[in-house]
């Protein structure tokens, strides 16, 4: 069992929520900067369909924070402000995700990835964005797996 499965209290796994952030806005920084290095390539591309699944899986993986939400609105000091927050949790994350993805294809085009790290340029960078993405998916799956009292 990992330690920070015991936290009971949302307001004590606030901290995890920070952590979560972190390290996926870093794994992001360090793609995004080695963004305009990378090269186009002419490998096999998957269909139209198998794209929109594919990217359709990463955008419900993103969202999926939402098994949460009735503990959270039970711990809030002023539950009549769940609504607008989450509002505006929702509405930053998908700017995040226009963000992101609208850069990319403006600066790859055609040559756009399937993911993201395969713009990190060298071995230590991408496995530094690995383990980056590794640790946000494990702190999710210790926040989604917290019993609340």
């Amino acid at each position: 069992v990992l330690p920070l499965c015991q936290i009971r209290s949302l307001a004590a796994m606030s901290t995890l929520a920070v952590a979560a952030s972190v390290t996926v806005l870093l794994a992001l920084s360090l793609a995004i900067a080695d963004l305009e290095a990378m090269e186009s390539s002419a490998e096999e591309q998957d269909s139209a369909m198998e794209k929109v699944a594919a990217a359709s899986g990463g955008i419900m993986y993103a969202f999926a924070g939402h098994s949460v939400m009735l503990e959270v609105m039970a711990e809030m000091v002023d539950p009549t402000q769940f609504a607008r927050s989450i509002g505006v949790t929702y509405g930053g994350l998908a700017a995040l995700y226009v963000a992101v993805g609208g850069g990319v294809v403006l600066v790859c085009g055609d040559g756009t990835p399937e993911l993201l790290l395969e713009v990190v340029d060298g071995k230590t960078a991408r496995w530094l964005c690995s383990f980056l993405l590794f640790l946000h998916v494990l702190v999710v799956f210790m926040v989604n797996a917290q019993v609340v009292i």
